[in-house]
């Protein structure tokens, strides 16, 4: 179905220039200089798939927890965040074209990180409900992060950049570690705690860092 959806796709042909691979490093580095909006982007990016971004890892663990001895609790939970990530993908195009992608992108961080605090509750339909709006607005966050960045490159750049914005998943495994480590310290349920109190004072920091350059002479667009 895959195959016979994308057969009609067309791409016009555009050459592009090539580029000294010499200075994409010195690129990439004056372009965060420049960009420090996107630059906050990229950092808070790689803080939140270090701290938010690991529920995958240990979603199993906690589903273990609060529903013993019910294996099906967590594939449905995974089908209502798979369901929320392709709802996201479908309405985000129309969203963005009535709100900044900045400010999306951080709004839907921040609800990312509240809904996280919400899966500790031990209702199976919250749960459900919960996991929807995690993958509904983890996937507003990522797809968000990547488009901005898409926009505001130019065509012979985009590769440089985009390379490096999409190492932020890199961060995944490393605060999976760290959130395995803490859950076997502390407990599953308090490890979900700091994973939602975490991503969402980072989103929020970040976007007030933000609005405060903007109120200075800067714009978000």
């Amino acid at each position: 179905i895959s195959l016979i959806l994308c057969l009609p796709l067309s791409f016009s042909h555009n050459v592009l220039s090539k580029a000294n691979p010499e200075v994409s490093f010195k690129y990439v580095i004056n372009y965060f200089k420049d960009n420090q909006i996107g630059a906050r982007i990229f950092v808070t990016s790689l803080l939140i798939m270090a701290t938010g971004f690991t529920y995958t890892t240990l979603l199993p663990v906690l589903t273990d927890k609060t529903f013993p001895n019910q294996v099906t609790i967590f594939g449905s939970a995974m089908t209502c965040c798979a369901i929320g990530g392709i709802i996201a993908t479908i309405v985000l195009p129309n969203i963005l074209e009535k709100v900044s992608m900045v400010k999306m992108y951080y709004i839907s961080s921040v609800l990312f990180g509240i809904s996280l605090l919400c899966t500790i509750s031990s209702n199976t339909y919250l749960l459900f409900i919960t996991l929807f709006f995690i993958g509904l607005f983890s996937q507003w966050a990522r797809t968000t992060n990547r488009i901005y960045f898409q926009h505001r490159v130019e065509p012979e750049h985009r590769g440089k950049i985009l390379s490096v914005i999409m190492m932020d998943r890199g961060m995944i495994p490393l605060g999976a570690m760290l959130m395995s480590f803490l859950a076997e310290l502390i407990g599953i349920i308090e490890t979900f705690i700091i994973m939602g109190m975490s991503t969402f004072v980072i989103a929020l920091l970040f976007s007030a860092i933000t609005r405060r350059q903007r109120k200075n002479g800067g714009s978000i667009v």
